[in-house]
């Protein structure tokens, strides 16, 4: 992707930022490992939030993570995504997450609090607590499956009662995701791009940790998993779908032959 595509689509996706300002998910100055000189707002949520049905009914929910191999995010992947999942019915809710410099954790962790953060405000936006999915496109299609393999119930002892709340999805919806970022060929450039990934310290825990089909359980969310047959990442979805049926989650693939 040229600077000038990648400059206008960063370009792009301030203005939609601006023009309809996401709520923090953390409080104002307490996002961890926040970093004010990388020039980049504390991760926030878009909602799309359907009027009430009636007093009872509750509604399901999906967040929304935009691709963009972290180091942008596709404005084309956010909103209208958003709006075509209120269209049948569901809430919706747009994550601007973080981005190199900071390292994946970081980035995962931006999705993973976003659940939390949803999940604590259910009965707020009439959103049923159990049907909270989260749905990514490429990079994000790999915050979605990090989300669906890393997640924890909560730490009763937090001080912030947020964190007290599971992390783990409903459901996950990964679009041409990547999966897997154990490098086969060990070059010395691809070490160098994991320390940037992965941080200074980064170690093979930390490939092993990030490559999702190494971390299904038996309680990992039902997967709904799109692509296209020349997509470069294509290789790594069937080691993931593979561990998802061994682990007997339910899972759907449908692969189409260009995109």
């Amino acid at each position: 992707m040229s600077d000038d595509i990648m400059n206008s689509l960063l370009e792009a996706w301030k203005k939609e930022m601006e023009a309809d300002p996401g709520i923090p998910i953390w409080e104002k100055g307490k996002t961890p490992n926040f970093n004010p000189d990388y020039g980049q707002p504390e991760p926030s949520l878009v909602p799309f939030i359907l009027p009430a049905q009636d007093k009872t009914t509750k509604r399901g929910a999906v967040i929304v993570c935009p691709g963009g191999a972290f180091i942008i995010k596709a404005p084309y992947e956010g909103r209208p995504v958003a709006e075509w999942l209120n269209t049948v019915g569901i809430h919706a809710f747009v994550l601007d997450y973080r981005l190199q410099p900071y390292y994946y954790w970081d980035i995962l962790n931006d999705a993973k609090r976003a659940i939390r953060y949803v999940r604590s405000r259910a009965d707020e936006w009439g959103i049923d607590p159990d049907k909270i999915g989260i749905l990514g496109f490429s990079a994000g299609g790999q915050l979605t499956v990090g989300a669906s393999t890393l997640f924890d119930e909560g730490d009763p002892n937090a001080v912030d009662p947020i964190d007290r709340i599971s992390c783990r999805p409903n459901a996950q919806v990964p679009c041409y995701p990547a999966i897997s970022l154990r490098k086969i060929d060990k070059k010395e450039d691809e070490a160098e791009a994991n320390r940037k990934f992965y941080g200074p310290d980064a170690s093979e825990k930390d490939e092993l940790l990030s490559s999702a089909e190494l971390n299904v359980k038996e309680n990992t969310p039902p997967a709904f998993l799109w692509g296209t047959s020349d997509d470069f990442l294509y290789e790594q979805w069937m080691p993931y779908l593979d561990a998802l049926k061994e682990k007997g989650v339910p899972r759907e693939f449908h692969i189409f032959a260009h995109g």
